[in-house]
């Protein structure tokens, strides 16, 4: 991924970065580094935003989520899952919401909101 950034970066092709940004940090999530994660991701959802790209910028607004979700800030997890599930329906991007709320479940549970995670 890096090597394919040097590229996006000297062609200035943003889409490429955005995508590159969240794939990295989803690399640092599966390798439990979940800070780094969030600074690839942040990276990406700024690009995404500038392009108004809904659908990349809600998928990387859900791994946000769940990255919140892994350091036990669930107030911020459940944040982000919210806006994942808003922007997903509103670009009709089902599997997405679907997805995003086997992961806000276990936030509403943690947090002992049972009848929220129904």
């Amino acid at each position: 991924f890096r090597e394919s950034q040097k590229i996006a970066e000297k062609y200035n092709n943003e889409g490429l970065l955005a995508s590159i940004y969240g794939n990295l940090g989803n690399i640092h999530q599966r390798k439990k580094n979940y800070n780094m994660a969030l600074v690839n991701y942040e990276k990406s959802v700024d690009i995404f935003t500038r392009l108004k790209n809904p659908t990349g910028l809600t998928q990387i607004l859900q791994n946000i989520g769940v990255a919140y979700f892994s350091l036990n800030q669930f107030d911020k997890a459940e944040d982000y899952l919210s806006r994942a599930i808003k922007n997903a329906k509103e670009n009709d991007l089902n599997n997405i919401v679907a997805r995003t709320n086997q992961t806000l479940a276990p936030v509403f549970i943690v947090q002992g909101r049972y009848t929220d995670a129904a």
